[in-house]
């Protein structure tokens, strides 16, 4: 046996040799043969939970000096204090879920009980909602005003006369036949918009969900920052495609997630009574949630147009923030 070969075989064994097929590499450096983005997103969110307060992320003798980076690539302020971590919140389902509860359970004894039990037959029952109450008015309303080049889009008032179900499922989207939308004068101006158009908005919003949902401040302000991450590896940004009678509209996966950010922050909650006020963090630009691409060390960093509304995380730096946190 050549010493070469004797050296190669003592670098597999010991690991130390990363291009090998062998279980001690399969999260190791650039050369991790893991492919799963969910993985190295778990390790993100591990790393924006632990540095949360800016002092933690500065560079010292034991503190690697990469945090600051990621955390700048994530679109998180030099000075901002992480309060809560998400890990694919499935929000708008959730949401929807309680606030329906809320409404069935409203004259009910022992309410907060109620609401907590998942086999009551309470939750299955299917009744309009008032207006006010509606999650769905609110959700349909929401998207309508978003389409460009509709008039009265501000002055319009939906009529839902379906029953308060999760609109994101296939089989409670013929719900929508039962729906009006009308103008200052009471007009319905319905096919303005198209169902289409707003079944491309309104389910794919129910059903999406970010990698990673960030709630933060800036020093001592009291207003809460609410940031959405999409992580790629090596998948590509996705598309939403619904319609109907042959008609299709398309929204692009990041959009999606802003409108869900922009819906609970400045529609679905804006007229409770809350001592915690939530914004659109600063870090989604151009109406997007935040894009955080995981590369190799090797590769070349991508040039963007725009460095403030994308960035890259190199394998490397981020599974050796991992080990610090979690050293093995």
């Amino acid at each position: 046996m050549s010493e070469n070969t004797m050296k190669k075989n003592e670098q597999e064994q010991d690991g130390t040799n990363n291009i090998s097929p062998s279980m001690k590499n399969f999260i190791c450096d650039e050369y991790s043969i893991c492919r799963e983005e969910r993985q190295y997103v778990v390790f993100l969110y591990d790393i924006l939970r632990k540095y949360a307060k800016p002092e933690s992320r500065k560079k010292t003798e034991d503190q690697i000096g990469k945090v600051e980076e990621i955390f700048k690539v994530c679109g998180l302020e030099d000075n901002a204090i992480v309060e809560k971590v998400f890990y694919e919140p499935a929000f708008m389902r959730d949401f929807f879920e309680r606030n329906r509860r809320l409404v069935l359970t409203k004259n009910i004894p022992d309410r907060e009980k109620k609401i907590l039990q998942n086999d009551s037959t309470i939750y299955k029952e299917q009744r309009n909602f008032e207006e006010k109450e509606s999650f769905n008015v609110k959700l349909i309303e929401y998207v309508c005003k978003q389409k460009p080049g509709v008039g009265c889009t501000k002055n319009i008032k939906v009529e839902y006369s379906g029953y308060e179900c999760n609109l994101g499922q296939n089989k409670n989207w013929a719900e929508l036949e039962k729906l009006r939308i009308l103008n200052e004068n009471c007009e319905d101006i319905g096919y303005k918009f198209g169902r289409s158009w707003i079944e491309s908005k309104v389910r794919p919003m129910m059903n999406a969900q970010p990698d990673i949902a960030v709630i933060y401040h800036i020093g001592e302000e009291k207003k809460k920052n609410l940031l959405f991450i999409e992580c790629k590896y090596l998948s590509r940004e996705s598309t939403y495609t619904y319609g109907t009678n042959g008609e299709k509209e398309s929204e692009k996966q990041r959009k999606i997630q802003w409108m869900i950010a922009d819906f609970l922050c400045n529609y679905l909650f804006e007229n409770e009574d809350s001592e915690v006020e939530m914004k659109l963090s600063s870090g989604m630009k151009e109406k997007q949630s935040r894009l955080v691409k995981f590369v190799r060390g090797r590769e070349t960093k991508a040039i963007t147009e725009n460095e403030d509304t994308r960035g890259e995380i190199f394998l490397k730096d981020l599974i050796e923030c991992e080990k610090r946190i979690f050293p093995l």
